[in-house]
């Protein structure tokens, strides 16, 4: 299931993809993503939008990739990750470093919870213009 926030994968730009993704079958969807994935494995992700784009890898216990800002613009890319737990609620919130000016990237591991971290049951990841 994939939540609003991307362009349709025609328009990505599998150039910048497949290099990173070494050929393997990645899966280019949005933003909020669930999977049966064990702890072990990732799904990849990609968020492109107007003003900035991020690439990474994701499962119930960590996010990994990065976030590039597009724009000449005075604002920044930032990512959001909203971890959730079993019941349904939000457990943990993370927020990378902002990407910014134009073309800067910035790179960015995040695990679920800030103590001990723990197993989310569902995963949204947000690119937003900061």
């Amino acid at each position: 299931m994939a939540y609003a926030g991307t362009r349709s994968c025609e328009k990505m730009d599998l150039k910048r993809i497949l290099p990173m993704a070494a050929a393997s079958a990645a899966l280019v969807v949005g933003a909020g993503l669930t999977t049966t994935a064990s702890a072990a494995e990732y799904e990849r992700f990609v968020i492109d939008k107007s003003f900035g784009y991020t690439w990474g890898g994701w499962n119930h216990e960590k996010v990994w990739g990065y976030v590039k800002d597009e724009n000449a613009d005075g604002a920044c890319a930032q990512v959001t990750i909203y971890w959730y737990k079993s019941d349904g609620s939000i457990g943990d919130v993370d927020w990378t470093n902002k990407a910014c000016p134009k073309d800067d990237i910035e790179y960015f591991e995040k695990a679920a919870g800030d103590g001990p971290h723990w197993k989310a049951s569902k995963v949204y990841i947000s690119l937003d213009k900061v």
